[in-house]
């Protein structure tokens, strides 16, 4: 939570700071570069890790961890998050372009990443985390690709950079429900020795692909959309419906497989 708080506060204050001044970008993240590194040598030091050497007869950690893929909730599950990551990174990639096609500045894009960050805490204490541990990961990940859809939607239509400001405030119902939601379920499926591992390799590696596909796929749609005479980035935010509802239309079978799984376990 501490770093959803200094992201809104740093958000905030970097876009005021830029508006009058792209130049001074570079000494605001030298200073807080400095500054992290300075409270980084303050800090306590780490117990060393104690690395342990597989023998060539052993499976290897990362087969092991990826071998929980086999698990068809496990499988489906990652499919989703992938398909959250991937238009988060879409998103990530063009929001600020976009805001100031429409007519923002950078003040209007500092106060929409504040925006971003501060839609979190709902989600990280009371009743948003509560919610989320109620409903457990699958349920919750619906909710992300739902909510999602809406968001990408508007953002297609909007030629108001303050319409695009305000779907920032749906960040937090998307991004929390996957980091806390995930951990906790890679956590409870993967082996006894590599529950942490499982969680920073599967995660991890989904976000990177995720990335690499937003944007080298993300460019070339953007190059055709401009060929073809069309508004890149509103096509680029149009291309993220039908892929969240793909995603959706998943993790309901998914969702209703378990179930009749279930029922005929108990029967």
């Amino acid at each position: 939570m501490s770093g959803t708080i200094g992201y809104s506060i740093m958000s905030f204050a970097s876009g005021f700071g830029l508006k009058g001044n792209i130049g001074a970008i570079f000494p605001m993240l030298i200073g807080s570069y400095m500054l992290t590194f300075i409270i980084a040598l303050l800090l306590p030091r780490s117990s060393r890790v104690v690395r342990v050497v597989v023998s060539p007869n052993e499976e290897s950690d990362a087969m092991r961890v990826f071998s929980i893929l086999k698990d068809r909730q496990v499988r489906n599950v990652m499919i989703m998050f992938f398909v959250y990551s991937l238009s988060s990174s879409v998103n990530n990639t063009y929001f600020g372009n976009y805001a100031q096609e429409l007519g923002g500045d950078y003040a209007i894009i500092g106060i929409a990443h504040a925006v971003l960050g501060l839609s979190e805490l709902p989600f990280h204490l009371g009743p948003g985390k509560r919610w989320l541990q109620k409903i457990g990961v699958e349920r919750s990940l619906l909710v992300v690709l739902a909510v999602g859809t809406f968001r990408w939607t508007v953002c297609s239509l909007t030629n108001d950079p303050w319409v695009l400001t305000a779907t920032m405030a749906l960040n937090g119902i998307q991004l929390v429900p996957v980091i806390i939601g995930m951990a906790q379920f890679l956590y409870d499926h993967a082996p006894e020795d590599l529950k942490v591992t499982a969680q920073t390799t599967l995660r991890h590696s989904v976000q990177v692909i995720a990335v690499l596909v937003a944007d080298f796929a993300g460019s070339g749609l953007h190059h055709l959309f401009e060929l073809l005479g069309k508004h890149p980035i509103k096509g680029l935010y149009a291309c993220m419906i039908p892929l969240n509802i793909l995603g959706i239309i998943m993790g309901l079978t998914s969702i209703r497989k378990g179930s009749s799984a279930e029922q005929n376990t108990v029967s």
